[in-house]
């Protein structure tokens, strides 16, 4: 496993500028995304998570395993649902919601890269607004789109679907996008 490899061969001491670090931390949503990409089953899998965990309760201490720990949460999770945020909220640390959040990106990016597009709008519709936006644009899902981004609430997010809708030739509903952003603000 490239994981393993990577931190027989990693010294603290020498990774002076942290290269090395952050490339390892960096394996994480690859990882996931492969973890989502293959069938296993149950003793391979479990196998494979014991394998992780102890990897990451053995990491040098200028790792971050944070960025490791989604590998984790898909060996754990997979393509099953997630718990909700709105009633189990308090069930979870806020860090392990990121980690759900990581998760859920990490199963957009395998479902775009398959072309399922169908489950890819379904999975974005609740777990990233504005990746659904993007999509339907991409698809000629006009009017959806457009009627969409009334939930976008973050400018970064409103401007790169104004940016979309501008090149597109959508000018009045880019425009009338970009005003609500600016008086979000």
């Amino acid at each position: 496993m490239l994981l393993k490899e990577t931190l027989d061969d990693f010294d603290g001491e020498m990774d002076y500028n942290g290269n090395a670090a952050s490339f390892i931390q960096g394996l994480g949503m690859p990882m996931t995304e492969a973890i989502l990409g293959i069938e296993m089953d149950d003793s391979s899998h479990q196998a494979v998570y014991d394998s992780i965990d102890d990897i990451l309760d053995d990491l040098d201490e200028v790792i971050e395993a944070s960025d490791l720990e989604v590998v984790l949460i898909a060996l754990e999770y997979g393509w099953k649902q997630l718990p909700d945020k709105e009633t189990e909220w308090e069930e979870y640390e806020e860090e392990t919601w990121m980690l759900f959040d990581d998760l859920q990106q990490a199963r957009l990016n395998v479902l775009e890269r398959q072309k399922r597009t169908e489950e890819f709008l379904q999975l974005a519709r609740t777990a990233d607004m504005h990746r659904y936006i993007l999509k339907l644009l991409d698809i000629g899902g006009m009017d959806d789109a457009i009627a969409a981004s009334r939930e976008l609430e973050d400018n970064s997010e409103i401007l790169s679907v104004v940016q979309k809708l501008r090149q597109l030739g959508k000018i009045n509903d880019a425009v009338a996008l970009a005003e609500r952003g600016l008086d979000q603000q």
